[in-house]
């Protein structure tokens, strides 16, 4: 199993949330361990987006997503 999410043959799956922040810390507390700090992606049609990924005890990956506001 690739060990990154954007490894060839990786798969996850991406959430939207409304706060970003407080969805790692619901996630950290049932086990899961986020990747990282939230990211704005730099450019293109999400540009500004806040992106982490969070890896539970299975070392399944899920992407959580915080769009900016409209």
């Amino acid at each position: 199993m690739p060990s990154g999410a954007g490894s060839i043959g990786a798969a996850h799956l991406a959430l939207t949330v409304k706060d970003i922040h407080v969805a790692i810390a619901r996630v950290e507390a049932a086990g899961w361990k986020a990747k990282g700090n939230p990211l704005p992606i730099p450019g293109g049609p999400r540009k500004g987006t806040l992106v982490a990924y969070v890896s539970g005890p299975d070392h399944i990956t899920i992407e959580l997503m915080q769009p900016t506001a409209r």
